[in-house]
């Protein structure tokens, strides 16, 4: 078949309009030769689109163009991207390419396809037939297409010079009109056509329109006086609709021809009003109309006959309205009422009909295309919110609509529908089908094979959400079809789908030696300034200055010391003051304009040389003066400065204590200081990270130079942190907070407690304050990163090391750094290299999504309302993410409230601790981490395999989910991490596949351990390989492992 979905044209209805058709094909013949493409414009009715079908079939049949695959015939029509993007799915599964849920943007999916058929030679001559192309956008994702011919009825200026336009011949001539009369007439009807008046003003009259010949055709007109009346009626003056592009009464015309039929057919016909204008197939016809097939069937046929529609009769029947009799039908036939309301009453009609034929048994309607694509679309526009959830509640209904379908993009696009008319309509469900949407969505790559079943995925994938869980067990005790048992739970997190940046700026000129710290200033002054450093260690090492909006350099001040380290930058909240720390905290302040340094002055005295530990300016201005604080060197003394015209002034604010001050920092809000220490007075640990094992204190003695005490050590590490916030106007300590400095597990509830136990303890690393909205620390602990709200309260020190469990609530695992946005909506975690986004409401966290970075070599990150900024210093670059894009995916936290964090791929040493475990019973469920899991058949048998991480530990568990729940059949220790596994049927195992760095690393190459383990047996077969995929190849996502038995061959497909 080359004529994939081209509509017929037969003789029998339509007639070939010889120079019309001879323009196109020259046209097509000449492409088929090379390459190019054609556009055919004009009015709606004009004929397009038969005229292009015979075209095509002539040059593809006769001709032999084309070949040997033909064309593709694609229906577009008035959409949006999202829809477009739906289109072009399924278009790319027709040429056989896989995986095309992952693919989320018209950007990507034109690129697939254009990838696709350049390497598949055999379709590079094929091609592909665009119908009714609206918007002049849409044109930038078909580029794909070697060879197009696109229908559309507007001109667009913009193709002019890449596609061979062709005017639609929008007037059919008197003859050509005359032939059309002719084929509809009845054989009794022998009135005279050719050289006749009232024929020929007829013809005039709706000015050869294709479209209204062919109406009037259908009326079977049989004397001089009937003619005369179609004339009067068409040239009517005062039309009572306004058309673009027509002088003439066109809705009349349809009114004839509509008014002819009797009073019952009449009723039905307007009904037909309620389709989209795509093919609507006989049984949701049946639907609407409540009648017998077979009058439907002689109905249609009438209609047909008077041109009102097109029926194609086959295995199944469907029939097409024209989009301008759609738009005629549309009309209420009440004037009173208006366009909405009529539409809220066809699509009513519809959908009772389609709940009375299946008794609202949603999956048991007969199996059309229509009523599975558009009965959800339709219910919303009856507002009918009950049968909406009727409908999402029908899990057999989703399975037959995945499998009419063969993608599950169309579904999440229906639910993601439902849930905006449902939160419209303050219907509280909406929330539970968001759960089943991004259960979908995240699970998509899954829905790739035909003969997947929607209900096994759902019992299989199950998230521990009650509802979702007990309305497929239900189903799938109903079903005779056999169904695996649910073992366990999964925390599934492969093929997130990821947010990519919508801008990267470079910042300087980057030297093979990784650049310093990028920083930021308030966007809500002037234009977004950044800073960095480019050249370090070199004699032309600078700072750089950007305006971001503009990729204008402001300026690049020279470095004053040779072959110097630039440490770090920083810069004011309006961008006109710029900092840089050079060796041993030596800083220099300057205008950001013209390179002056700015001297600090104290007691109206020049300070020499001053050296701070810190310096840090204000998030906001004051007075529109720029402020800033410092920490001496000593690590004892705070003092916040004013920059005033030319110098840096002391300002009386400062503080002093005679505990090291460990870091401080302005408050979100610009008005408060924040600092955190210990109540030790040693001084040793200021020196160097703190250790947490032999191994570290020994390195530890090294760096410092002298033995340490370690009855000090041990006693220090045990010492609680303690925060004070100061305010700025007036100066003054708000308060003071007391936090654990060690925690460990509770072990009757849920949560952690404060312990002086450094053996199981977790140590604090880190502390983060915010203020503007609401007042909380972030809490950094060598595990657990978590969140506590700070309580008004009237004592001196607020302790929370008593009450620790109830106040602090972890939401991360092993988190490496943390950004919270100066709105406190958003909060970024660093976590393995992976970089995720939070959605804080009202001091809760609320979900997260996964930011895709294009390297891990991430140093800075900046939040300002909706835009989120990572600075790439291995590439120098500035990468900017839209937080509204609609393509983030937000998650929600799991049972614990804890971001669903992807393992690193480091790999495994320690199996000691592991082995000694017998049963999972003995470990605490909270420290499992389900990190992937498969399914499928071994010698007939179902199979289920969880890849488990327990700790630094991971495993294989494999189940025969034909036994009781829970009935283990292997539990397979793994020598390295695994981030993926897979049931190969064929091969009768289980592959685990993971990331592996040997020991001498080389950047940029990547290697894969995998192990087989043959799930039949016990551990007897297990063994494993490493394959090289080498760096063009590298992916950390493996979509599919095939085995082929002809050559004993292991293919791994991979994502790009």
């Amino acid at each position: 078949n080359k004529l994939r979905d081209l509509p017929l044209t037969l003789e029998s209805d339509y007639i070939s309009r010889e120079q019309f058709h001879l323009s196109i094909c020259n046209q097509l013949k000449h492409i088929n030769q090379s390459s190019g493409h054609i556009v055919v414009f004009g009015m709606a009715g004009s004929g397009k689109t038969i005229a292009v079908c015979q075209s095509v079939r002539h040059v593809v049949i006769n001709e032999n163009c084309f070949t040997p695959h033909g064309c593709y015939w694609i229906k577009i029509g008035n959409i949006t991207n999202q829809q477009l993007l739906a289109i072009l799915r399924s278009l790319a599964t027709k040429l056989g390419i896989i995986n095309t849920e992952l693919i989320q943007s018209l950007v990507e999916i034109n690129a697939k396809i254009k990838q696709f058929l350049t390497g598949n030679r055999n379709l590079s001559n094929v091609l592909f037939v665009f119908d009714d192309l609206w918007s002049e956008e849409h044109y930038n994702y078909l580029t794909f297409a070697n060879k197009s011919i696109t229908t559309s009825r507007f001109n667009h200026a913009r193709i002019k010079n890449t596609h061979i336009c062709i005017p639609a011949m929008e007037e059919l001539t008197e003859d050509e009109a005359i032939e059309i009369f002719d084929k509809r007439r009845d054989h009794d009807n022998h009135y005279q056509l050719t050289n006749n008046k009232f024929v020929r003003d007829v013809i005039h009259s709706c000015r050869g329109l294709p479209l209204a010949i062919s109406i009037i055709a259908g009326l079977n007109l049989r004397h001089d006086e009937d003619w005369q009346d179609v004339t009067k009626i068409v040239t009517k003056s005062n039309l009572p609709i306004e058309l673009h592009d027509y002088d003439f009464n066109l809705f009349s015309t349809f009114k004839l021809s509509v008014d002819q039929l009797d009073e019952h057919s009449r009723q039905l016909f307007r009904l037909l009003g309620v389709f989209k204008p795509v093919q609507i197939p006989l049984q949701s016809i049946i639907s609407l109309w409540n009648t017998e097939k077979m009058m439907v069937i002689a109905l249609l046929k009438k209609m047909h006959r008077r041109s009102l529609l097109k029926l194609v009769d086959g295995d199944r029947p469907y029939c097409i309205l024209h989009d301008l009799i759609i738009d005629y039908l549309h009309q209420p036939v009440d004037p009173q009422q208006s366009l909405q309301q009529y539409s809220i009453i066809l699509s009513a009609k519809l959908v009772d009909g389609y709940a009375i034929r299946c008794g609202r048994k949603w999956s048991t309607h007969p199996h059309d295309a229509y009523y599975y694509r558009y009965v959800l679309n339709h219910a919303i526009q009856a507002d009918n919110s009950a049968i909406v959830q009727q409908i999402l509640n029908d899990f057999k209904w989703m399975r037959d609509k995945f499998q009419l379908d063969k993608t599950i993009c169309n579904l999440c696009l229906d639910i993601s529908d439902c849930i905006i008319y449902l939160k419209k309509m303050e219907i509280t469900s909406w929330q539970q089908y968001q759960q089943l949407l991004e259960l979908l969505q995240r699970h998509e790559f899954w829905f790739q094979t035909e003969n997947i079943d929607l209900l096994q995925v759902l019992l299989t994938l199950d998230y521990k959400i009650d509802w979702i869980r007990q309305r497929a067990l239900e189903l799938a005790q109903e079903n005779e079809q056999h169904y695996w048992k649910i073992v366990r739970l999964v925390h599934y997190h492969k093929a997130d789908a990821v947010i990519k940046p919508s801008k990267c700026k470079a910042i300087g000129n980057s030297s093979w030696i990784v650049e310093a710290k990028v920083a930021f200033s308030n966007p809500c002054y002037e234009n977004l300034r950044i800073i960095g450093s480019e050249n370090t260690y070199e004699e032309n090492s600078q700072i750089v200055i950007m305006d971001y909006k503009t990729s204008e350099i402001v300026n690049q001040i020279p470095v004053p010391y040779s072959n110097t380290e630039i440490v770090n930058v920083k810069i004011s909240a309006d961008g006109h003051i710029v900092a840089a720390e050079y060796h041993y905290g030596q800083w220099e302040v300057y205008l950001a304009d013209n390179s002056k340094i700015l001297n600090f002055m104290e007691d109206d005295q020049k300070l020499q040389q001053p050296r701070f530990t810190t310096l840090e300016f204000c998030p906001i201005t004051h007075n529109n003066c720029n402020y800033m604080l410092t920490l001496c060197k000593e690590r004892k003394q705070v003092k916040v400065w004013r920059i005033d015209r030319n110098q840096i002034c002391d300002v009386n604010k400062q503080f002093s204590i005679k505990y090291d001050v460990i870091s401080v920092e302005w408050a979100s809000n610009g008005r408060q200081i924040a600092l955190w220490y210990r109540n030790d007075t040693s001084g040793q640990h200021n020196r160097s990270k703190y250790a947490d094992d032999d191994s570290q204190l020994n390195e530890w003695q090294i760096k410092v130079g002298h033995e340490i005490n370690i009855e000090w050590y041990t006693t220090f590490i045990k010492i609680d942190f303690y925060i004070q916030i100061w305010n700025l106007q007036p100066w003054q300590c708000l308060k003071s907070l007391q936090v654990p400095s060690l925690i460990t597990k509770c072990t009757h509830q849920r949560g952690y407690r404060s312990t002086k136990d450094d053996k199981d303890g977790f140590y604090l690393n880190r502390i983060y304050y915010s203020n503007n909205n609401f007042e909380c620390l972030i809490l950094m602990y060598e595990k657990f990163t978590g969140l506590l709200l700070i309580e008004n309260s009237d004592l001196e020190v607020i302790n929370y090391s008593d009450n620790f469990n109830t106040v602090f609530h972890p939401f991360v695992k092993r988190c490496d750094h943390v950004v919270i946005s100066d709105n406190q909506q958003w909060i970024a975690i660093i976590t393995r290299n992976l970089y995720y986004l939070l959605k804080v409401i009202n001091g809760r966290i609320q979900s997260y999504a996964t930011i895709s970075c294009p390297s891990k070599w991430m140093t800075s990150i900046y939040i300002h309302d909706n835009r989120y900024f990572i600075y790439d210093c291995g590439t120098n670059l500035i990468n900017e993410y839209d937080i509204q894009d609609e393509q983030l995916q937000w998650k929600i936290l799991d049972k614990n409230g804890m971001v669903n964090v992807a393992d690193s791929d480091e790999e495994i040493k320690d199996l000691e601790r592991f082995k000694s475990t017998t049963t999972s019973d003995k470990i605490d469920e909270n420290e499992i981490e389900t990190i992937d899991r498969s399914f499928g058949y071994i010698n007939k048998i179902p199979v289920q395999v969880d890849l488990i991480q327990i700790d630094d530990i991971c495993k294989l568990e494999v189940y025969n989910c034909n036994k009781e729940i829970g009935a283990k059949e292997s539990d397979i220790v793994l020598k390295q991490r695994y981030s993926q596994c897979f049931i190969v049927e064929d091969l009768q195992s289980v592959i685990a596949v993971g990331n592996y760095h040997p020991e001498q690393y080389h950047p940029g190459r990547y290697r894969y351990g995998m192990i087989i383990q043959d799930t039949a047996a016990t551990r007897k077969s297990n063994r494993s390989f490493r394959y090289f995929p080498g760096r063009d190849a590298y992916s950390e996502l493996v979509l599919s492992v095939i085995y082929r038995n002809v050559d004993n061959t292991l293919i791994i497909i991979m994502q790009e």
